[in-house]
């Protein structure tokens, strides 16, 4: 760091003598500039600018830009490492003492059911549940980090009442139907199934009170239908259904296409394990 610091001073010192010249120079063009367009008396003009460039010292940088660079990029390294080794070190009782299960996957860090991934070049942190970035922004310290995941878990990631089962089962029927209903040949006989990602912007509009032609609203997340989805299907509402919901596997060339399938984890606990890629949700004709 001294020698980081040494280089520093003295390069700022160089940089703060030349301002002063180009500054000066710079008045001078355009003192000279003025008079030349005004046509007042151009001769003594350009002697003068002549006699102020022919005093200025030629502009050679004594200190070497791309060394000093290395040093603070080399710098940037060791401090952002003792920052993450610090910051790791702190979220552990934060976690601990918000109830959160804090630890990693893989390469990753985990942090209750998101995914917390740290963003040093930007002093922050995000969380991602289900592939999906729920909150980013967030400042690089423990208590906000944790604060940020404790909200979202008992707001957003929260499961569905069993009291609040049958709209959501109603919702997603009247999705399901709007997205046939928007096909060249829609047949309602038998089995009703809908695109995933298409049955998601349905419900968005349905809970927005939005209907069609107009602007999809937020206040329905991709991640809150994932919550809802995943614990419909898997209740015992669903299974005792004489019509029941179920999912339907994307096939290889749907899997990570954000319009042609959703990511649904195994655990809603722990929504960076692993899961599956779903490209459709199908209501059966029953029995």
């Amino acid at each position: 760091m001294s020698d980081l610091h040494t280089k520093l001073s003295a390069a700022e010192q160089e940089l703060a003598s030349q301002v002063k010249l180009l500054t000066k120079l710079r008045s001078a063009m355009h003192q000279a500039e003025k008079d030349l367009a005004a046509g007042k008396r151009p001769l003594q003009t350009l002697k003068k600018l002549a006699a102020e460039l022919r005093e200025t010292p030629a502009f050679e940088h004594k200190f070497s830009g791309s060394e000093i660079l290395a040093l603070v990029e080399q710098q940037i390294g060791v401090l952002a490492g003792t920052h993450e080794r610090t910051l790791i070190a702190d979220l552990r009782p934060a976690a601990e003492a918000a109830g959160l299960p804090f630890g990693k996957s893989g390469e990753d860090l985990t942090l209750g059911p998101f995914m917390l991934k740290l963003v040093p070049a930007h002093d922050t942190a995000k969380l991602e549940f289900s592939k999906i970035e729920v909150a980013g922004d967030i400042p690089l310290d423990a208590s906000s980090i944790v604060a940020k995941a404790q909200e979202l878990s008992s707001g957003l990631l929260s499961p569905p009442k069993q009291t609040d089962l049958g709209d959501i089962a109603e919702d997603l029927e009247e999705a399901i139907r709007v997205t046939i209903a928007r096909k060249r040949n829609p047949s309602f006989v038998g089995d009703l199934r809908g695109e995933l990602p298409a049955v998601y912007r349905e419900m968005s509009w349905i809970r927005s009170g939005a209907r069609k032609g107009r602007e999809k609203s937020e206040a329905y997340p991709l991640t809150r239908f994932v919550v809802e989805v995943k614990s419909l299907i898997s209740s015992e509402f669903n299974l005792e259904r004489a019509r029941r919901f179920k999912l339907e596997t994307a096939v290889i060339e749907n899997t990570g296409n954000a319009k042609r399938s959703i990511f649904v984890p195994s655990n809603l606990q722990q929504g960076w394990s692993e899961g599956t890629f779903f490209q459709a949700i199908v209501l059966l004709a029953g029995t």
